[in-house]
């Protein structure tokens, strides 16, 4: 008979009162969703944690084997215990075999590339197909710059609880049978689909036609064929996260917005041509009952916006469309929004807290006049997904950052309901040495933010470095997790000692000492 273990509370000698096992589940979701542990220090927790009673071995094995990566282009220790554990598995050993029921996501990524060593990189590539078709318990497959293949079709097969599939610079590999991929796709139940920028068209046109899409909650498209089958379904659909890269044909919303009656979350990247207006459109107040969270061009937040309880908008209009997408100069510019759009901003049915605009619309009015609930406020220099170069450059020197961010903060009276405030100065990939000057940015916060939004504890001027106010009022910067690599790749070849710093935040993200340091600067 198995005896069951659960952890002993001591102090010195005495042994103390057990207490309730939820509060050790409590724990370990918090420890898995910490955010400031690296990536290696959670599997290290987890796996000394495992070994301490069956109770927390229960708890732990699944979250230490919820997620494998195979990837085409990487080495190093991680690499090496996945490959052992996937040899493992094909040989039908154990813990192996056992632990492989645990894994819930499996990516592969970079499978897309020939040369000399294409051929070895075959092999592993059969080699992590054989054991994905025996990982069962696997709900989720991300295919990320992958060519697909008759192997990875195969290993679908033998997969009953895939429910998500995800294709990002993917494509179909020439000759594969295209009725062996139909007659797979074909028998999918997916409660989630994204098809992404860059994977082929061929790719698309396969899995356009074969997917059913009755039972999905989440769908992102690059394909208005997509879209079409959507609005054409006999039933409704219990979508909740819809993301349209182009919208071709605007007039096909209302029915689109028939079939999805628990939508909660609208993303719209750019309307085909130049649709300024849609005041052509009618939507019936029946329909997006549902919406909160409205992400799209300002032309359409008119029309859905008003009467409907969205809390959260981001008019994507200001932003660059497309994610990777740099072709910006192919998408039409916009006229300047009015204080026409304050006003439909606030005839939502519930105050919006989460606001996203282009920072010319934030001189136009006060925010406080007609959004006076407003908590998280960004504020983007790119209109319609072209910069505003009479406003910023796109590489602007510390003066010309300085009289923005000025020009902003003392337009209006203080704003005491902002909690966080983002800065979009600058698209990603245009971010060089100036934006990155932490020396700059903490001035920028003592002497013109902090006194503009004095309630204010998170603020960004790039993406990439958050800055963080204490409960006395001390400001320090982080750069998140997911950063951390895009940082060190982007400045390690340059000259790093060019970027000024604050508070020691560069020094230790190029320090070979800290903690997480292999999970960004060897991933």
């Amino acid at each position: 008979m198995l005896n069951w273990s659960s952890p002993l509370r001591r102090v010195g000698s005495r042994t103390l009162e057990p207490i309730p096992l939820e509060i050790y589940q409590e724990f370990f979701e918090y420890l898995s969703g910490n955010d400031e542990l690296s990536a290696r220090e959670l599997r290290e927790n987890l796996a000394n944690l495992a070994l301490v009673c069956r109770f927390f071995s229960a708890l732990a094995l699944p979250r230490l084997f919820a997620k494998v990566e195979f990837s085409g282009n990487s080495s190093g220790p991680d690499v090496a215990r996945t490959n052992r554990f996937c040899r493992a598995l094909n040989n039908g050993q154990e813990p192996a075999k056992s632990l492989s029921q645990y894994v819930k996501t499996c990516t592969f990524t970079s499978w897309d590339w020939e040369g000399p060593l294409a051929g070895s990189r075959d092999a592993f590539l059969t080699m992590y197909c054989n054991a994905l078709s025996k990982m069962t318990s696997v709900e989720v497959l991300v295919f990320s710059s992958v060519i697909i293949d008759r192997r990875i079709i195969k290993a679908m097969q033998s997969l009953p609880a895939l429910d998500s599939l995800v294709f990002s610079r993917s494509l179909l590999k020439q000759g594969c049978d295209h009725n062996r991929i139909v007659a797979v796709l074909q028998k999918l139940r997916l409660r989630s689909l994204v098809i992404g920028v860059w994977s082929s068209p061929a790719l698309q046109n396969i899995i356009t036609p074969a997917l059913s899409l009755r039972d999905l909650i989440k769908l992102e498209v690059d394909s208005w064929t997509m879209i079409q089958r959507l609005s054409e379904l006999d039933i409704s659909c219990p979508l909740q996260i819809l993301t349209i890269h182009s919208v071709e044909d605007p007039t096909l919303l209302p029915k689109l917005f028939q079939k999805t009656p628990e939508l909660k979350h609208l993303h719209v990247y750019t309307m085909r041509g130049r649709t300024e207006s849609l005041d052509f459109i009618e939507l019936p107040g029946t329909l997006l009952s549902n919406l909160s969270f409205f992400d799209g061009p300002a032309s359409l937040a008119m029309v859905v916006i008003p009467f409907r309880p969205i809390q959260k908008v981001w008019l994507m209009g200001t932003l660059t469309g497309l994610r990777g997408q740099r072709e910006r100069a192919a998408i039409p510019e916009l006229q300047p929004l009015t204080q026409r759009i304050w006003e439909v901003l606030a005839k939502s049915r519930v105050p919006v807290t989460d606001l996203l605009i282009p920072q010319h619309l934030y001189h136009v009015v006060s925010l406080k006049s007609f959004l006076p609930r407003v908590t998280t406020l960004r504020v983007s220099w790119c209109h319609a997904n072209f910069w505003e170069l009479d406003q910023l450059p796109r590489c602007a020197s510390e003066k010309e950052i300085r009289q923005a961010v000025t020009k902003l903060c003392r337009k209006w009276p203080p704003n005491s309901s902002i909690r966080q405030l983002v800065f979009e100065l600058s698209l990603e990939d245009t971010e060089d040495a100036t934006l990155l000057n932490l020396q700059l940015q903490f001035e920028l916060l003592e002497d013109i933010v902090s006194k503009a939004f004095p309630s204010v504890e998170q603020v960004n001027f790039i993406t990439c470095v958050d800055w963080r106010r204490s409960v006395g009022g001390t400001w320090r910067p982080v750069i998140p997790k997911a950063k951390k690599r895009y940082l060190w790749l982007r400045w390690n070849d340059y000259d790093q000692f060019a970027l000024v710093d604050y508070g020691g935040c560069y020094e230790a993200l190029f320090d070979p000492n800290s903690p997480d340091f292999r999970d960004y600067a060897e991933a």
